[in-house]
């Protein structure tokens, strides 16, 4: 019952995404963030057909997964990676003329807001939407790192071309089409609370406190561990901090100690006077 349930929201968040492209973002030529924002672009100007593109794209790097990893990272994109560029299709027929209607600023927080809702689904169910997502996670394990430079690279490269192709209006709205996607599954990553509370089990302790402490000014607190299976004596190192520095703190402790354990959970409130999380 729980697989059937997690296909049907794969099946609504992509087709969530697809409406809101199809219905919004496309009459009105605004660009989205990530690889369908290149290849609305290239729709767009040379007139390629914008689903049929993703789905080259798409099935290109699901096959670098595959040569690359076992069948169960595969599976964190194969359906979403195949499902969007068929529903993007699909609701292309659907014709809804808005444009003449409607406001432009409205038509880009509307249709960012229903892709946004979509992918969020998708990521609350630990899926990924496809290409750009697999390039970054494959540069990532070379590199051993765990930060966005792929996604946000490209975004930076599509807003200056639209800015050159289309001025600066357009270019606007297309940032704010952009920011909120990317606001909406941030949120759906790391929760809606406005701090964290971090677990970390590391061999280079006193790195990772010195960066805490001294660099992000967040205070700490370790204490003693027992491994379930190995049964060796570890210490925990907890701290709370603001949940504006979740990207912040996980990346600098994986550079740190790459192969550090980090747990992170919601934190709804800290009840300690002496303690303050920098909320500013």
């Amino acid at each position: 019952m729980n697989e059937i349930k997690k296909y049907i929201k794969i099946i609504i968040g992509t087709l969530l995404i697809s409406l809101g492209f199809n219905i919004f973002i496309v009459p009105s030529k605004l660009i989205p963030s990530g690889m369908l924002g290149l290849t609305s672009l290239l729709s767009f100007n040379y007139g390629f057909n914008n689903a049929a593109l993703l789905l080259i794209i798409n099935v290109w790097t699901l096959w670098l997964i595959y040569m690359l990893y076992d069948s169960n990272k595969l599976k964190e994109y194969l359906l979403p990676s195949i499902l969007l560029p068929i529903f993007i299709y699909i609701t292309s027929f659907i014709k809804i003329n808005i444009t003449n209607s409607i406001e432009e600023l409205l038509i880009a927080i509307s249709g960012s807001f229903i892709m946004g809702v979509g992918y969020s689904i998708l990521y609350k169910e630990g899926f990924k939407t496809g290409a750009i997502n697999i390039l970054e996670d494959i540069y990532n394990d070379l590199a051993k790192k765990n930060i966005k430079t792929i996604s946000r690279g490209l975004d930076i490269i599509l807003i200056l071309i639209t800015l050159k192709i289309y001025g600066l209006e357009h270019t606007i709205y297309s940032i704010i089409v952009i920011l909120i996607i990317r606001y909406m599954t941030t949120k759906a990553k790391i929760g809606i609370s406005d701090s964290k509370a971090f677990y970390i089990i590391t061999t280079k302790e006193k790195e990772i406190k010195k960066y805490l402490l001294e660099e992000l000014n967040y205070d700490l607190t370790t204490f003693d561990a027992e491994g379930g299976f190995t049964k060796k004596k570890k210490q925990i190192i907890m701290s709370v901090i603001s949940s504006k520095d979740y990207f912040k703190v996980k990346e600098g402790i994986n550079l740190i100690d790459p192969k550090a354990f980090i747990s992170v959970t919601d934190n709804y409130e800290v009840i300690n006077e002496n303690v303050e999380i920098n909320e500013d």
